[in-house]
Parts: C-alpha cells; sequence; structure tokens
C-alpha cells in the first residue's frame, strides 16, 4: 500500500507542476466544488484546472479553453465539449471522450479518437 501512495503523490505532484505552467495568474478560478454537475463553463478560459475526479455530467464546456488541465477520473458523461480545446490535457481517456458530446470543431489530444456519433 505504500507504494500506491507514493505513486498517487507523484502523479498529484506532476499534475501541479504541469498545469502551474498552463495557468494564469490572474485568471479567475473555479470555486473548490467536489462537482459541477450541469454547470454552465461555456467559453470559460480553465487552462491548467484541475478536474481530478469531478461529477461533470451534462456540464457545458462548449468553446472552453481545457488546455493544461487535469482529467483523471473525471466523469464526463453527457458533457458538451464542441469547440473546446483539449489539447496538452493529462490523463484524459478514450473512453471519458466517448461519452460526451463534441463535434468537428473539437480539439482534441492527438492520443484521442474522434468518437463517431460525435457532430461532424
Amino acid at each position: 500500500m505504500a507504494h500506491r501512495s507514493k505513486v498517487n503523490d507523484l502523479l498529484v505532484e506532476s499534475s501541479e507542476m504541469y498545469r502551474a505552467y498552463w495557468s494564469k495568474k490572474d485568471k479567475r478560478k473555479l470555486k473548490d466544488r467536489s462537482h459541477l454537475l450541469g454547470a454552465n463553463l461555456k467559453g470559460l478560459d480553465l487552462q491548467g484546472e484541475d478536474f481530478r475526479g469531478k461529477l461533470m455530467i451534462a456540464s457545458n464546456l462548449s468553446h472552453s479553453n481545457l488546455r493544461g488541465s487535469d482529467f483523471i477520473g473525471a466523469d464526463l458523461r453527457d458533457a458538451d465539449l464542441c469547440g473546446a480545446d483539449l489539447r496538452d490535457v493529462l490523463f484524459l481517456t478514450q473512453s471519458q471522450i466517448n461519452s460526451a458530446i463534441g463535434d468537428g470543431s473539437t480539439k482534441l489530444p492527438s492520443y484521442l479518437e474522434r468518437p463517431g456519433h460525435w457532430i461532424r
């Protein structure tokens, strides 16, 4: 168990360092909430945000800048990612993308494929 704790600590530390690069000092951060169910975050600059383990079901992230954000364990079911910029994010998986809503203007990391059910 000590090994698992060290690995988790390393992931958190790495995430904080990476997100610090993307975060803007003058940018207003999201309130510390454990979930963002149905939240309207449309068009916001959310670079370097920490979405680790957040419930983001049906949230509106369309046209938002999410570069450098951490998505490990985030629940993106039915989240609107149309036109969002997800390049350079951390720990985003294909299954998270598959459960979200997107379109041809959604910018994905190079390691993820655009789901066939997304609007072209």
